[in-house]
């Protein structure tokens, strides 16, 4: 049986498909960690609700041209300048001045003149930068602002309201209403769609993937963030469909995504220890303890251990009665930086579901909304007849990084990619 597929740690990528430290050269569209927005100019001004002050500086999520900023090299050494695409608008000046030795109660802002940026690497939110005056006294950086959804204010770094995403943009087209659609909105949504991949059986993979190919092709008039929005919704609604039909008398294996991702003591897939009648974790699959038939059942499933013909039971108790068997409602959904499938007990996908903590205690019951209720299906026989056409058919391995449609990435992106010939999910 193959090797299960190796998650990469959120805490050793950056968030978003390109997102990477600014390099002198290139241009850049910069995401909040706190709200998700992306930091835009105003040529106007704008008046901030909580102070006396003018910003040019807000939040937006319909990325525009306004939201690109160009980066060159500092006067000082180790720093850059980001100027906006737009304007000779230079990052960052802020609305107040200097009180006692320390910043206070100041709103970010832009200066005429080119300001020298320190851009450094938050230990705290992995992928994220931290944008702030260099050499200034408390290295205060660009904040966010927790108080108000639109203007940027000022903080300390690894704040997460001084978390910045720098994802990278192509120009060289010359249609930068074109390049920000397919390399920022298609591809974040794209992304969204590819986190699944790795949790997920061959059928639910196939409404994914076309998903992702009717996102690509969007064109002309439809070329927008609220299409694309639509058509991922679209596909996330089709996925959870055949989830919800397409499980049944089929054996998985299933793996905790919060706990695999985490490397916890005792692995993190899903088994039944007889001799203490309980659902308790594994480090692998192998074993049919660790494999599980999905029953179908009220509109849902009954999950039926291979090995011992227990079904999980009211309160997850292990129980030989199928009728006492509770029954869930497989959807595809996350939770924070995890992907997968979740198994409430109601069919309208709400309330309690099957879940399982970080500290290695049995299959238990929490909100199917948590981390812990992230799961990732994977289908026994579909597994086994993958490995054995690559025992007979055995090629050799195409160096480099691709993604699922055979397209050479420059990068690792979030999701499947095929790592020199190895398939490698990446969160």
């Amino acid at each position: 049986m193959k090797k299960f597929t190796l998650f990469l740690s959120a805490m050793t990528m950056a968030a978003g498909a390109f997102a990477a430290a600014p390099e002198v050269g290139g241009h850049y569209v910069i995401k909040s960690n706190r709200g998700g927005n992306y930091l835009a100019y105003d040529a106007a001004g704008l008046a901030h609700e909580r102070h006396d002050y003018t910003t040019h500086l807000y939040r937006t999520g319909d990325v525009a041209a306004n939201c690109i900023w160009t980066v060159s090299a500092g006067s000082a050494e180790g720093t850059v300048v980001l100027k906006n695409y737009t304007a000779d608008a230079y990052l960052v000046a802020f609305s107040d001045e200097l009180t006692t030795g320390a910043y206070k109660n100041i709103i970010a802002n832009t200066s005429e003149e080119a300001v020298d940026l320190s851009v450094t690497e938050c230990a705290n939110f992995a992928g994220a930068y931290s944008i702030s005056i260099a050499n200034t006294e408390g290295n205060v950086s660009i904040d966010a602002d927790n108080w108000n959804n639109t203007f940027c204010g000022n903080w300390i770094p690894d704040d997460g309201g001084t978390a910045w995403f720098f994802t990278a943009i192509d120009l060289e087209e010359g249609d930068v209403d074109k390049a920000l659609f397919t390399q920022v909105v298609a591809a974040e949504y794209i992304d969204q769609l590819n986190t699944y991949m790795a949790a997920v059986p061959q059928i639910v993979k196939n409404e994914l993937v076309a998903g992702i190919e009717a996102i690509e092709s969007l064109t002309g008039e439809d070329a927008t963030a609220a299409k694309a929005a639509e058509v991922k919704t679209a596909a996330l609604e089709a996925a959870s469909e055949a989830l919800a039909t397409g499980l049944n008398d089929k054996v998985f294996a299933i793996n905790n995504v919060r706990r695999a991702d985490w490397e916890c003591s005792g692995g993190s897939f899903l088994t039944t220890d007889v001799a203490l009648g309980k659902f308790v974790n594994a480090e692998s699959y192998d074993a049919e303890q660790a494999h599980f038939t999905f029953k179908a059942a009220d509109g849902g499933y009954k999950i039926c251990n291979v090995a011992t013909g227990s079904y999980i039971g009211e309160g997850s108790a292990v129980t030989a009665d199928e009728a006492a068997a509770v029954v869930v409602y497989p959807f595809l959904t996350n939770s924070g930086a995890y992907y997968g499938v979740s198994m409430p007990f109601a069919a309208d996908h709400t309330g309690m579901g099957l879940n399982i903590d970080t500290n290695g205690n049995p299959l238990t019951t929490w909100s199917c909304t948590d981390a812990g209720s992230i799961w990732s299906l994977i289908d026994i026989e579909e597994d086994a007849i993958e490995s054995i056409e690559a025992e007979k058919t055995p090629a050799p391995a195409k160096k480099g990084i691709y993604d699922l449609q055979g397209r050479q990435l420059a990068v690792p992106v979030r999701g499947i990619n095929i790592i020199d010939g190895v398939k490698v999910y990446v969160k």
